[in-house]
């Protein structure tokens, strides 16, 4: 990746900076594992050390970025075990933001929900696009969408904090060959059951898509010794 000169970043404000950060390690842009070194990131990105270390400090109370004394910074690597986890965490936090969602839900949501399918329909999936691109944020909106009913600004922040520790693994995932599969028929049904308030309905099929997911992942790992 190419630098990018520091008078091009000075209008960006710290949120973006994280923005920028967590979007590089999401798409494993930056390994997981590795270290960040405060000068090669003033290099690549155009900031300064002080709000660059402000910005890898969010970032570790999110989980994405470990620090440790006297070693500095790097991404958090990535494992089965973890994975397992934040898998498990994803099905609960499900559970109940779907159902509130489902409960009050209002017709502004439901117009919310359909524009972003609307909008995922309209792009095409493949390896290259993934996780760049229009396809890998429409994708997010949709499941974002989704939830976006339940009225609960703090559930909305966990489900978007666990969404972003299930992204990396499919960045490292996605291109294992034939892995690649055409859910629209899957994200087509999950919302017609959620516009149609079937609770039941809607939490089995987001869980058989999100099951799909976990299984490509879990290919993947069991491939690669667990990294």
């Amino acid at each position: 990746m190419k630098s990018v000169p520091m008078a091009f970043r000075d209008d960006l404000g710290s949120d973006q900076l994280v923005d920028l950060l967590r979007s590089n390690i999401i798409r494993c842009v930056l390994k997981p594992g590795s270290r960040l070194v405060l000068d090669e990131l003033k290099a690549r990105f155009g900031f300064g050390a002080s709000p660059l270390r402000e910005a890898l400090m969010q970032l570790v109370a999110e989980g994405l970025v470990v620090f440790e004394v006297n070693r500095g910074f790097r991404v958090a690597p990535l494992s089965k075990a973890h994975f397992d986890d934040v898998a498990r965490v994803r099905t609960a936090l499900d559970v109940t933001a779907v159902t509130w969602a489902l409960e009050h839900g209002s017709i502004e949501w439901e117009v919310k929900l359909v524009g972003a399918f609307h909008r995922l329909a309209s792009l095409r999936k493949s390896s290259e696009t993934t996780m760049e691109g229009e396809w890998s944020a429409a994708h997010r909106s949709f499941h974002s969408a989704l939830v976006s009913g339940c009225e609960s600004p703090t559930l909305l922040q966990l489900t978007a904090s666990v969404f972003d520790h299930i992204e990396r693994y499919i960045a490292l995932s996605v291109t294992l060959e034939g892995t690649i599969r055409d859910g629209m028929m899957e994200h087509e049904a999950i919302m017609k059951a959620a516009l149609d308030r079937d609770l039941t309905k809607t939490l089995d099929l987001l869980h058989a898509h999100n099951r799909r997911t976990e299984d490509t992942v879990n290919a993947y790992l069991l491939q690669n010794g667990g990294e």
